[in-house]
């Protein structure tokens, strides 16, 4: 991987003035639910680079930018740091406070048209939280309800597999 250049490409989704809805919704989901996770989340490469060979591909500048405004990189990135002392020099170099950048992704995604009351459930409701309770009861019930019973459909079924008895649902 090539640790080259510190600032986002033209086209990054986390740059203001980069054309939106470049990615599908469901690459916006995806990395709102990874960043809800930072145990199981992921590392990010420029989504210009997919095409190239391995070695020439880039890290995300956009997305280890937010890594670093959140002063707790995921578990992924930070094992990485550890091994790799060129990725650890650019995180070093990288400006957090980068202007031309979206504040944070929910604002990304509202921006590139990914409901964020819808997103933050799907992320979300998985891990169980409170927050994410709070939030089904608070989103409108016409516009989630499909999303929200294949939601707990799934994980009534995981929990339900990893701990052999039926688990009830909270409404």
């Amino acid at each position: 991987m090539k640790y080259d250049h510190a600032e986002p490409c033209k086209s990054c989704p986390y740059r203001r003035d980069a054309p939106r809805k470049l990615w599908h919704a469901t690459e916006f989901l995806n990395l709102l639910r990874q960043d809800a996770d930072p145990v199981r989340g992921s590392t990010f490469g420029c989504h210009e680079g997919r095409k190239l060979p391995r070695d020439q591909q880039r890290m995300c500048i956009g997305w280890l930018i937010h890594q670093k405004r959140n002063r707790t990189p995921s578990i992924q990135l930070r094992l990485r740091l550890m091994k790799d002392d060129a990725l650890l020099e650019l995180y070093e170099r990288i400006n957090e406070n980068m202007p031309g950048l979206f504040s944070s992704l929910r604002v990304m995604c509202r921006a590139n048209g990914v409901s964020t009351t819808i997103a933050d459930l799907i992320a979300r409701s998985s891990l169980g939280t409170p927050e994410a309770l709070r939030m089904r009861r608070r989103a409108p019930r016409k516009a989630v309800q499909r999303v929200l019973k294949r939601v707990d459909e799934l994980d009534a079924a995981e929990r339900e597999k990893a701990c052999g008895t039926p688990v009830r649902r909270i409404r």
